[in-house]
């Protein structure tokens, strides 16, 4: 995985190290299931990952194309008025989501619910909480997500296409104290600049945390940040309630404050 520009590849700070010498030395086996999808370790993985978040490339065909679109990268669908010949975007089938750490998988799962029209990439580096998710995955028969366990950064960036998200979700991200981890923080520069490019025009970032600190520190972050516009925390891009988080409904119970940003990618 030597992409030129990827930011995050060799840097420190990375949760659970260097993905790629991790494979090398791993001796225990993979926890193998049919929605996780281990990059690092097997190669495959990491070209059917790639396939996954291929929604929002052009797409060209002649002729008639299949009514019933294939959920992992078939033709759009298209009415019988429509020319031979079309142009057309995939994201007129499927928009692809990404959730960054999703901890206790409350989230994921509601907005998985609310949006089964759509796709989802959903990272994490606790394994408890990914088994948690793939058991709901399982039980609702669904395949359209794929779990990650590892640390997002260096994969974002290696398995996203420009303009295939339609949004991002950053909720509640270890805010790291101590001076010297501050490199381990998850929002950064080079996450919003992988971003930008991974984003469609009105494409979203959803942050959330109740660390006043780190959330001041993303605005000055993003003060100056032509690319992005601030939206209507919580909204998604049909107008749709997001739901809570884990974290956020335990804030809720105890009457902690939890500071939200939505930042819009400009055209």
């Amino acid at each position: 995985m030597d992409e030129p520009n990827n930011p995050f590849l060799r840097m420190r700070g990375l949760v659970g190290g260097d993905g790629q010498i991790r494979a090398e030395h791993r001796l225990a086996p993979l926890w193998t299931h049919r929605t996780v999808l281990h990059p690092w370790d097997v190669p495959d993985d990491r070209e059917a990952a790639r396939a996954f978040c291929r929604v929002g490339e052009l797409v060209h065909y002649a002729g008639a194309a299949p009514r019933t679109p294939d959920l992992m990268g078939g033709h759009p669908a298209r009415s019988s008025d429509q020319p031979d010949g079309l142009i057309a975007r995939r994201e007129d089938l499927l928009s692809l989501e990404v959730e960054i750490g999703f901890g206790r998988p409350h989230f994921i799962r509601e907005r998985i619910a609310q949006a089964p029209d759509r796709r989802f990439l959903a990272f994490e580096i606790k394994r408890e909480w990914c088994e948690q998710l793939a058991g709901f995955l399982d039980r609702q028969k669904l395949d359209n997500t794929r779990i990650f366990l590892a640390d997002a950064r260096p994969l974002i960036a290696d398995l996203l296409a420009p303009g295939c998200l339609v949004a991002a979700y950053v909720f509640f991200p270890d805010p790291w104290w101590k001076k010297r981890h501050e490199k381990r923080r998850v929002v950064s520069p080079e996450l919003f600049d992988v971003l930008a490019v991974a984003l469609r025009p009105g494409g979203a970032i959803e942050f959330r945390t109740d660390v006043l600190e780190y959330f001041s520190r993303v605005e000055a972050m993003v003060a100056e940040d032509a690319r992005f516009e601030r939206g209507e925390p919580g909204i998604d891009d049909q107008g749709r309630v997001l739901p809570l988080s884990h974290r956020e409904k335990k804030c809720a119970e105890v009457g902690a404050a939890v500071h939200r940003m939505r930042l819009v990618r400009r055209a």
